[in-house]
């Protein structure tokens, strides 16, 4: 969007409704980092790096193989 509204050829309308959308957009991912939970953690906050800073699944009937994700703050990010 911001490459877009940077070319020149939008009007000043054409702007505001770009930023409108980014706003929304922003709005969007902040709400998809207050939902999204895994076994009652919120993986994509802040409050998950506190209690953790990894979730391990396993990813057949080995023990020993693993899929690591690592958890971060997914808020506020632009």
């Amino acid at each position: 969007l911001a490459v877009q509204s940077s070319n020149g050829s939008f009007s000043d309308e054409d702007r505001k409704q770009y930023t409108a959308e980014f706003g929304s957009l922003i709005k969007e991912l902040d709400h998809v980092a207050d939902t999204t939970n895994y076994n009652n953690i919120k993986l994509l906050d802040q409050t998950a790096i506190g209690a953790a800073t990894q979730v391990s699944i396993q990813a057949s009937d080995k023990a020993n193989d693993l899929i690591n994700i690592d958890l971060f703050n997914a808020k506020g990010l632009s």
